[in-house]
């Protein structure tokens, strides 16, 4: 069933994806007070991103010296 706004059609797929990504984004502002556990449910991302940075560095000639997988914590709350 599609609904027509505006002559814009929207489907109920889009519906659909659009509530698991509001979810996602409910349940990753929760994580804000825990860190240390938003860290680790983010590895898999960070992982890939600091392996593409790795490889475009390599690819463009940069050198890359080392990879931050972990963030490092301060006193403050904030993490690098």
């Amino acid at each position: 069933m599609a609904v027509s706004i505006a002559g814009l059609s929207i489907g109920s797929s889009f519906c659909g994806y659009l509530s698991v990504v509001i979810a996602m984004a409910a349940f990753l502002h929760h994580l804000r007070g825990m860190p240390r556990f938003f860290s680790l449910l983010c590895l898999p991302g960070t992982m890939g991103h600091e392996l593409l940075h790795f490889l475009v560095g390599t690819l463009t000639l940069a050198r890359p010296v080392r990879v931050y997988l972990f963030p490092k914590f301060h006193r403050d709350g904030s993490a690098t």
